[in-house]
């Protein structure tokens, strides 16, 4: 949800604060209820293209489905790899899989090598916050968009190189 609502709010950049009026201080989501109510929508025809969680298994640290093969696309990467690999955290710590080795974590072994990253896209809808209105985006209201191809491709924690782990100073 967050960064769905990050896409809608911060047509200038990001000094404007996804989540704080960055003059005011105030929260964007009490403030303007209307971009909190955009991003829910958006989440929402999200999850009705999803499968929605049926179990506790939607209280981990990885969506279940995603970590089993069986849905093609989470959200949570950032969770997901290192979970996934059973792989160190980059500050030496153990991931949530409970290992710092690199074999994969056993729900996950048909996943190694297939799994890719994209940058989420952005909105075609915007938050105007002066007129307090959603609107299109277009070069005017959203003068950062481009239409850029975004490339895929599968990487996992294997293929870093030795040193990627360790603080560069």
């Amino acid at each position: 949800l967050n960064a769905i609502l990050a896409s809608i709010s911060q047509t200038q950049g990001t000094w404007q604060n996804a989540f704080m009026d960055p003059v005011e201080l105030e929260l964007l989501s009490i403030k303007h209820p209307e971009l909190m109510k955009e991003a829910l929508q958006v989440y929402r025809d999200l999850a009705q293209a999803s499968h929605l969680p049926t179990s506790l298994h939607s209280c981990s640290v990885v969506n279940h489905l995603f970590a089993t093969g069986r849905c093609a696309m989470t959200i949570n990467w950032e969770h997901a790899f290192p979970y996934l690999y059973n792989s160190p955290r980059l500050d030496g710590t153990r991931t949530a899989g409970g290992s710092n080795s690199s074999k994969p974590h056993p729900a996950a072994e048909s996943l190694v090598g297939h799994i890719g990253v994209s940058p989420l896209p952005g909105s075609s809808r915007i938050y105007d916050r002066a007129g307090r209105t959603v609107k299109e985006c277009n070069p005017s209201t959203c003068p950062l968009a481009t239409q850029d191809e975004i490339v895929t491709y599968s990487r996992n924690f294997s293929e870093l190189p030795a040193n990627a782990t360790k603080a560069s100073g």
